[in-house]
């Protein structure tokens, strides 16, 4: 914390202490954690590294320096803070990705998602190109988790519906993002994931909608929130606040098991 308030303050400087003592945190758990419990965790907490990965390409893109942004970077999942530091030092995203093929997160994404393909998403000027590029980050991780979540357990049976639940808001947000940039209907069911438990039709009534308002609206209904609030930014929180509090309350039943240490993730996530 001492060094971080040498460059940040107040909201900022709380936010960054409390995600480097998550990271801390996440990487213990994993050191105990039971062996046959880590593969689903590993797969899980592969969350983080997409998330980083995101916020890294995404800076390279807006033009920020790797010392103005590395401290949002989240060091729970398998990239290591030396990674991190790497790729935020790197000058452009197309160097980040080449960097990436050398780690095991980039193996297996690359391993699955064309690599050709991710080039170009970095090297267009289209305003959508880094859509593309994130859905088959999102893509790669949704796919990675429910695979590795093999157990048949109640504990099991429990992350699964969490992970579909998450893919079930990243689809909606998505949808939603997307219709308010402009994008046809076949434009935005392009950007979703595979993964869920919500039905094409429903997205594509989504986009099919009036306007975004009207969007957000029956995107509310869905999810069983209020109308209190039609904002995009609104929702997105609240989904969130909603997804952690039910996954809590389904894993807090669990002991020491995966389940309870992804609940213990998720509680220190929030």
């Amino acid at each position: 914390i001492l060094a971080l308030s040498l460059r940040f303050k107040n909201e900022e400087l709380i936010e960054l202490s409390l995600g480097q003592n998550f990271a801390s945190n996440a990487q213990k758990l994993l050191r105990i954690a039971p062996l046959q419990s880590r593969p689903a965790l590993l797969a899980f907490m592969e969350r983080y590294d997409i998330l980083n990965i995101k916020t890294i390409l995404l800076s390279k893109r807006i033009g920020k320096k790797g010392e103005e942004m590395a401290h949002f970077t989240i060091g729970a999942g398998s990239l290591s803070f030396t990674d991190l530091k790497t790729m935020w030092e790197l000058p452009d995203a197309l160097s980040v990705l080449n960097y990436l093929r050398f780690c095991e997160i980039g193996q297996k994404l690359f391993a699955t998602q064309s690599f050709a393909k991710a080039k170009a998403s970095v090297s267009s000027t289209s305003s959508d190109s880094y859509e593309i590029l994130f859905h088959m980050l999102d893509s790669y991780y949704y796919s990675a988790a429910t695979a590795a979540i093999t157990g048949s357990d109640r504990d099991s049976a429990l992350l699964r519906s969490i992970t579909l639940s998450e893919a079930d808001a990243k689809n909606t947000l998505t949808t939603l993002r997307c219709k308010g940039a402009g994008m046809t209907t076949a434009q935005i069911l392009s950007h979703l994931v595979t993964f869920g438990n919500l039905q094409k039709g429903f997205f594509e009534s989504l986009a099919n909608e009036k306007d975004l308002p009207s969007a957000i609206s029956t995107a509310r209904t869905k999810f069983g929130l209020s109308q209190k609030n039609a904002s995009l930014s609104s929702l997105e929180t609240e989904l969130e606040s909603k997804l952690a509090s039910t996954s809590l309350h389904a894993l807090s039943f669990s002991m020491m098991s995966v389940g309870a240490i992804a609940g213990y993730l998720f509680l220190k996530e929030e």
